[in-house]
């Protein structure tokens, strides 16, 4: 058997380099299956985004999109998105390029810009209303712009349709938020007295007659905490200092990314007036102003209990009232019933009832 060849000094150098050189393709493959999987993972992240997302260089030339882009901008592939311009292909008219910059050079402390803008397609040209969120990040080794892009045009719509009804409808609106008003349409200013201008940031409890305002206030709470919407009635005060019935309702509702309150509120005046008319019909006589039989026999039924008694009933006629009519005219007579009416109510205690 040959001894063992043992290798010389410069050999066993060389074995120490190659091995060295071994390990560093070993930890570079390392790395690069590494960060394949890390591109897999942030890939599939970002495809599970329903926003459409931008990485962008400041300039605007588009890095990366995730799959919501191709959507929302009615694009056939990625390859064909890419290298474009954010600013100037996927940007609409008043774009605030500008603040981007600015905000993007002043190293602000805020991570998020948000702003809204039309958006546009670069295959058709057409516009959408857009929300963008802009945040700073590092792609790649480079410094880039993550941008999250919504498309709120129909949000837009329903605000707009909710502005429309809110300025036109013939019903008093408004929106209060903290206990205090935001905006009021035109009816409502007509109803109150007030103006926008003198109503913005007053208490909306103020224009509550005292005495109403702990039902108003349960009210609104019961309706807001989705309780059933049962329209209420109150006394509202207007700028003259006169008071007015109305029926409101209210609802909680989201405006400008916030919860406030929305108020609609009708002047039932007339109709309370009306209403209070037909009950004192209901229980008077037209001639005489003095109850009617139905409301005297519903107030004997309530009388009828052990604990009322003694109860007096005084039953009176007119004398000579078919001699009166006869000589001198119905109108006379109606004149001398009227007369004796007068007389029983001065003689009579408040509480007693006179009926005929």
């Amino acid at each position: 058997l040959e001894p063992a060849h043992r290798p010389s000094a410069r050999e066993r150098r060389l074995l120490k380099l190659f091995a060295r050189r071994l390990e560093d393709v070993i930890a570079v493959k390392e790395m690069e299956r590494k960060t394949r999987q890390s591109e897999r993972a942030f890939r599939a992240i970002l495809n599970n985004v329903q926003e459409a997302v931008f990485i962008f260089e400041p300039g605007g030339r588009v890095l990366e999109i995730n799959r919501s882009v191709l959507r929302l901008y009615r694009l056939a592939d990625r390859e064909g998105a890419l290298g474009r311009c954010f600013w100037q292909d996927y940007s609409g008219p008043g774009c605030p390029r500008e603040e981007v910059d600015g905000w993007w050079a002043e190293e602000a402390e805020e991570e998020s810009l948000y702003l809204e803008w039309p958006a546009r397609r670069p295959g058709d040209g057409s516009t959408f209303d857009a929300e963008v969120y802009f945040t700073k990040m590092v792609f790649s080794g480079r410094e880039a712009l993550l941008a999250t892009v919504r498309d709120v045009s129909e949000r837009r719509r329903r605000e707009d349709l909710l502005r429309s009804t809110f300025e036109h409808t013939p019903i008093g609106m408004y929106i209060v938020s903290g206990g205090k008003f935001e905006t009021v349409n035109p009816q409502f200013e007509q109803l109150s007295g007030y103006t926008l201008e003198e109503l913005v940031g007053r208490d909306s409890l103020s224009l509550v007659f005292p005495e109403d305002r702990e039902k108003v206030r349960q009210e609104a709470v019961r309706m807001l905490k989705g309780g059933e919407a049962r329209p209420y009635e109150f006394r509202l005060v207007t700028k003259g200092g006169g008071l007015r019935w109305v029926e409101e309702t209210v609802a909680s509702w989201e405006h400008e990314g916030r919860r406030v309150t929305l108020g609609s509120v009708i002047d039932v005046t007339e109709k309370k007036r009306f209403a209070e008319r037909l009950e004192y019909i209901s229980l008077h006589d037209q001639l005489t102003g003095l109850y009617n039989r139905a409301h005297f026999e519903e107030q004997l039924g309530r009388l009828a209990r052990p604990g009322d008694f003694p109860v007096s009933v005084i039953m009176a006629d007119v004398n000579g009232l078919k001699l009166v009519n006869d000589s001198l005219g119905h109108h006379r007579g109606d004149e001398l019933l009227v007369a004796c009416a007068r007389i029983l109510q001065r003689t009579l205690r408040r509480s007693d009832v006179v009926a005929r």
